[in-house]
């Protein structure tokens, strides 16, 4: 997904943190990318930093429990090689990381393997991008370009947003990015009065706090994990007014213009 940390310092698409859209935010602003810097100013743990496999593996031996090694990764090689001395640490620790990173420590981990991929079916769909990074909002675009129904929150009465929103298969709510802080309530709970009028097979839904709103506006507390739909685009699954409802999320800064087409043309494969 283009997020690599070399010499502790987290880069997107090759360009440092604070150069990007991520820094400037406007609910979430990230314009600090040093990892040991964020973590040294509320972490009073040992703190080191691993710029390869190998320095990780002899910090293992050597420091105090409850040390804190922050690892880089610029490539898949890096994320398995610090999975793997992870593993032969001979030591506890706990790992957090990407899920790009998850999914090599798993494969290490001494647990029994009882994974059933869930079937998954995807009809009705409707689509929420709360997100304001510019990434989402080309996405929606490019997708009202190819002819999805995009419907944009405020430019006209809730009603009409509803009723836009239940006429078709697939439709999109999004914002038009000049709408305040309260702008991912505000969807949620336009997309649970649009379910309790039309249910839907699929929500895809873009943005973390987006995610978190709608959400909490149907009611969900609990959704289980079904893998990945494209990498990035995790596929879960919730019961919502007694019906199975396939959920896809995804960061706003992931993915290409193409990334919603793509979603849909993954999801409708699938049928």
């Amino acid at each position: 997904m283009g997020r690599t940390v070399v010499h502790g310092e987290l880069y997107v698409d090759g360009r440092p943190l604070a150069e990007t859209a991520t820094a400037a935010d406007s609910l979430n602003p990230s314009p600090a990318g040093t990892i040991p810097q964020l973590l040294a100013g509320a972490c009073r743990a040992p703190l080191s930093a691993a710029g390869s496999p190998g320095r990780l593996s002899a910090l293992l031996r050597e420091c105090a429990p409850g040390a804190v090694i922050v690892c880089d990764g610029s490539s898949e090689d890096d994320l398995r090689e610090t999975a793997v001395a992870l593993a032969e640490a001979g030591r506890p620790v706990i790992a957090a990381g990407t899920g790009g990173f998850v999914g090599h420590w798993a494969d290490r981990l001494p647990v029994a393997r009882r994974y059933a991929p869930l079937e998954l079916t995807a009809g009705r769909t409707l689509v929420v991008s709360g997100s304001l990074h510019p990434a989402s909002r080309g996405q929606v675009r490019r997708a009202a370009q190819a002819g999805l129904r995009a419907v944009y929150l405020g430019r006209q009465p809730d009603s009409e947003t509803v009723s836009a929103l239940i006429d078709e298969d697939w439709a999109v709510l999004a914002t038009p990015g000049d709408l305040p802080a309260a702008v991912s309530s505000r969807m949620g709970a336009l997309v649970g009065e649009a379910l309790a009028r039309q249910p839907v097979d699929c929500l895809v839904v873009f943005g973390g706090d987006t995610a978190l709103a709608v959400m909490s506006a149907l009611g969900v507390t609990t959704v289980e994990s079904a893998g990945e739909l494209l990498p990035g685009m995790p596929v879960s699954i919730a019961a919502y007014a007694g019906r199975r409802l396939v959920l896809v999320t995804k960061a706003g800064g992931f993915g290409g213009d193409d990334a919603l087409l793509a979603i849909k043309q993954n999801l409708e494969r699938a049928r």
